[in-house]
């Protein structure tokens, strides 16, 4: 594990070394779901997750920070953490 997970609702979300997200049930530690983040950005690219997943309260959003491509994906931490929207490149060169 690469950051510090966030809990809500039950569940343990994180990211992996591996470029793996995660969901574990925070009573049993059983896999809910998990997603590769190469697959789900549909790039054959290092995705390392870097920063802590945030939970937005009242939505069943899951906002993911990637360090390449430097960007943040939003997930629905309902639906098998599948992807809802990615944002555009966050680097100095889109600004």
């Amino acid at each position: 594990m690469t950051v510090t997970p966030s809990i809500a609702d039950g569940a343990i979300y994180f990211t992996g070394s591996n470029g793996l997200l995660y969901a574990l049930e925070e009573e049993t530690g059983y896999v809910r779901w998990c997603q590769n983040l190469t697959t789900l950005l549909g790039e054959q690219i290092p995705t390392l997750g870097r920063a802590t997943p945030v939970v937005v309260q009242g939505s069943p959003l899951l906002l993911v920070g990637l360090s390449y491509p430097p960007i943040i994906l939003a997930v629905n931490r309902c639906a098998g953490g599948s992807l809802v929207w990615r944002s555009p490149p966050l680097d100095f060169a889109n600004l």
